[in-house]
Order: C-alpha cells, then structure tokens, then sequence
C-alpha cells in the first residue's frame, strides 16, 4: 500500500497489510461500540479505509491521504485509536468496498459468523443449541468464551507463554535476591540494637517476628513503586496509541507475589540475628 502519488510518479512502495472488514448497516454486531457514527458513516462510502494511529507512518498516510489497495484508489477517511498490530499494518473498510475491490470473490472456506439475540441473557442456551445441532461441524461461543478461548490460546500456542514464564521465574530470583541482601544489610548496620534489645531480654523470637514485620513493610513499599512505575509506563504506551488493560485481579495477584517475595526474604536474613549476641556490646 503507498500513496496515489508515488504510484503516478512510478515509484510504489508497497506493503503487506491485514484486513479488518465491518458490516456498515445500521445495528450491524461487527461495528465496535467504540466507532462513532460519523466514522462509520464515512466507512459506509465506495473505496474508503480506516486505520490505526501507530500505522499511519508505516504506511506513508494520513488522514484525508489517497492511496493504493488491490490496484485501486482508496481514500483514509478516519483514524482509530487502540487497534495496533505489532506484526503488521491493519486497515478497515466495510464489505462492500472489499467487494468492490473484488477481493471477496472466490473465498469457499467458511468464516467466522456473529449473531445477534434479541435476549442477550439466553445467549448460553443458544449456543449449547447450536453446538448440539452442529454435531461438531461448527463451535458456537458466548462472547465471554471466546474472549477466554483467544485469551487461553495466546497463552498456549505462541512463544508469549515463555517469555513471560522466563520474565516471572527470573525477576522471582533477582526481587529475592535484592531484596534479601538489603534486608540483610539493614540487619548487620543495626546489629548493636538488636544486640542491645537481646540484652534487655528480648527473644529470639520477637525479633524474627520484627524481621518479617520489616520485609513486610518493605514489600508494601515495592508494590506502591510498582503500581508508579506501571502507571507511567501505561501513559508512555498510550502516547504510543498502544493501550495496556490492567485488570484489579492481576494487580492484586502481582501485589501479593511481590509482597510474598519480600516477606520470603526476610526469612532468608533471620540467619543474620545469630551475629547478635550481647557480648557484641563490649566490643
């Protein structure tokens, strides 16, 4: 894909994109909700594309641009926000110019099909319906389980899976073990005190209960400089028109493995409260 002009000057440059089609008719289920009605009545018009903010300059385009899709004149007619594509450049138009674009034609396997239930609360009855109907020749979802069956299969077929393993196992390793050499530390700079209050006749007891008090308090202020760090780096990836969705329950999962990291710590330094004896006092 490149602009009309550089293919008049006979210098195309051109790219792969992906498709996103919509239908554009009024109550259509394949126009997002979050599509104004002007955008999507500009898509309603021959030959006319959207496209995403973060492919604008991959693609040489801007809005209002005139370029090259299937030997064919199209015009950018709008700018999406929050539909990037790491792999490649996606653009969106209704079936109707992709049938114009004779691009439509000829296709036998068969699709994906969205309906759409005039009671929504019976949409898992329908599709256990239609499953049973279809006798394993088709899968019907609620939109709930297609949503986790994308989710799990991300997880499952790509190499995501193991980059993010890798990232969790190595950064479990490298917290415990910053976090244990500074609680150490904090314990041997302070060891007189604890000395001292082993004098007083305090247990050993009651300073580990002090040790992992301390890690714990530790760990909350990791999770407060986390939940900083994420938020600026969600900003940064906005900026990017790439947008993070952060749920409550995988921050509240997060929180409470950074917190178990610190508190694990502590126990690793406990060893360290050995080294103080009263006698170190008279030193």
């Amino acid at each position: 894909m490149s602009q009309a002009e550089r293919a008049r000057q006979g210098a195309p440059k051109s790219r792969q994109v992906m498709v996103n089609v919509i239908d554009t008719q009024p109550g259509s289920v394949t126009i997002p909700t979050d599509y104004s009605d002007e955008l999507v009545a500009a898509l309603r018009q021959p030959f006319t594309i959207a496209v995403d903010e973060t492919a604008l300059g991959t693609l040489g385009v801007k809005l209002g641009d005139r370029a090259i899709y299937a030997g064919q004149t199209v015009t950018v007619v709008g700018v999406l926000r929050g539909y990037p594509n790491m792999m490649q450049p996606t653009i969106v138009m209704s079936r109707d110019s992709l049938r114009m674009l004779g691009q439509s034609w000829g296709n036998t396997m068969g699709g994906p099909l969205m309906i759409k239930l005039r009671d929504p609360a019976k949409a898992t009855v329908v599709a256990a319906q239609l499953n049973e109907m279809g006798k394993g020749q088709w899968r019907a979802w609620t939109r709930q389980e297609l949503a986790d069956a994308n989710a799990k299969s991300m997880f499952e077929e790509g190499i995501l899976v193991i980059i993010i393993g890798g990232c969790v196992v190595l950064g479990i390793i490298i917290g415990v073990a910053i976090t244990w050499q500074t609680l150490r530390g904090a314990i041997m700079a302070n060891i007189k005190e604890f000395a001292s209050l082993r004098a007083l006749g305090v247990g050993m007891g009651s300073l580990r209960r002090i040790v992992v008090e301390l890690s714990f308090w530790v760990g909350l202020v990791g999770v407060a400089a986390a939940v900083l760090l994420t938020w600026l780096l969600s900003l940064l990836a906005r900026m990017g028109g790439v947008i993070i969705a952060l749920p409550f329950s995988l921050l509240l999962v997060v929180g409470v493995g950074l917190v178990l990291i610190a508190m694990g710590s502590g126990l690793l330094s406990l060893g360290v409260l050995k080294k103080s004896q009263p006698a170190d006092l008279l030193r």
